[in-house]
């Protein structure tokens, strides 16, 4: 996944101390390693199907200064450094947090969309070497270090991507105890966002409901799952969103109970008449690919618009009630 880094900045922000370093300087993006580093963790966010979506309300004070900075009239170190201040406030108050780096990057994607980009980089404790010289006697000792940044592929706990063109929003938070509420400090404190559910969330919804219609209904749970994916993949490619409805109608074509029992669970679970799903959620496996594992330890994983295709993939129900699978049209079989 490509990004292209404008500029970055790190703020330190030391809950042990409470001496913070607001940065008035911006990383040096020619140091390769930098650069690296501040890359992975923009690649990592862009490729999240972990992260809420949602928009600035109306309250929101740091939307217009966003706004204008995206239109060059607000300086990226000043405006990063407020965030930052607003942000040490929150942790300070907050029960058990830890000294934390917050990297701020304006950057574009593959695609040539801008975001800023807001990650909240928790302090962590680790061992490394030192050696010392002392006359003409070297030694190697073990020393702690603190305040380690995370590795760039560690998966971050709190972070934010605020498109450029729109000013949508995504992101990954956890709850914050502050003066004994929970508190998600990004998109309830400093960004004042809406939320709505993750990609991941939205399908695992889903496919939660077909299941759950299924077993009810006495219909074969893996082949009602492999067409609600198998349709969610397809329409998900075309506008990045699929019909409530139209997954009823494909899952369930020959159920009329199955049909109404579906929509009566997803008007309960809030599911909505027209779902959206980034189509990174499609990419990474959630919904191309399905896997069972049988009473008798059997695992298969297929392609999920196979299991409505009976040229490569077929269930059936003996007279005893056991379910037979047969796998067809194979040309070679590899060992993992």
């Amino acid at each position: 996944m490509i990004v292209r880094l404008n500029k970055a900045i790190l703020h330190v922000l030391d809950l042990d101390s409470a001496i913070n370093v607001y940065s008035k300087a911006e990383l040096d993006l020619e140091e390769k390693p930098v650069k690296s580093y501040v890359q992975s963790i923009c690649r990592k966010a862009l490729g999240s199907t972990d992260c809420r979506h949602g928009k600035f309300s109306g309250s929101s004070q740091l939307a217009t200064k966003v706004s204008r900075y995206f239109h060059d009239a607000e300086e990226f170190a000043p405006l990063t450094a407020e965030m930052a201040q607003f942000v040490f406030g929150e942790l300070q108050r907050a029960d058990g947090a830890k000294s934390t780096d917050m990297l701020l990057a304006d950057f574009l994607d593959g695609d040539d969309i801008r975001y800023l980009g807001l990650f909240l980089l928790e302090g962590k404790k680790a061992f490394v070497h030192e050696v010392s010289q002392a006359g003409a006697m070297v030694s190697c000792d073990i020393v702690r270090r603190y305040g380690v940044l995370p590795a760039a592929t560690q998966r971050l706990a709190s972070w934010a991507l605020v498109r450029a063109d729109n000013l949508e929003i995504s992101y990954v938070d956890k709850e914050r105890s502050i003066d004994g509420q929970d508190v998600m400090v990004i998109p309830d404190g400093l960004l004042q966002c809406t939320s709505e559910a993750s990609s991941r969330e939205t399908i695992d919804c889903v496919t939660e409901i077909v299941e759950q219609i299924a077993e009810e209904h006495g219909a074969n749970t893996a082949l009602a799952l492999s067409k609600a994916k198998a349709y969610v993949a397809e329409q998900v490619d075309v506008d990045e969103s699929f019909s409530r409805d139209g997954l009823a109608e494909q899952v369930f074509a020959d159920s009329e109970p199955c049909r109404k029992a579906f929509e009566t669970a997803a008007d309960v679970r809030h599911l909505p008449e027209r779902v959206a799903v980034d189509k990174r959620a499609v990419a990474q496996k959630r919904v191309r690919c399905h896997r069972i594992v049988t009473d008798t330890g059997i695992e298969v994983s297929f392609p999920a618009e196979y299991g409505e295709n009976p040229e490569f993939i077929e269930f059936s129900t003996e007279a005893n009630g056991l379910i037979s699978i047969e796998l067809k049209n194979i040309g070679s079989i590899e060992n993992k």
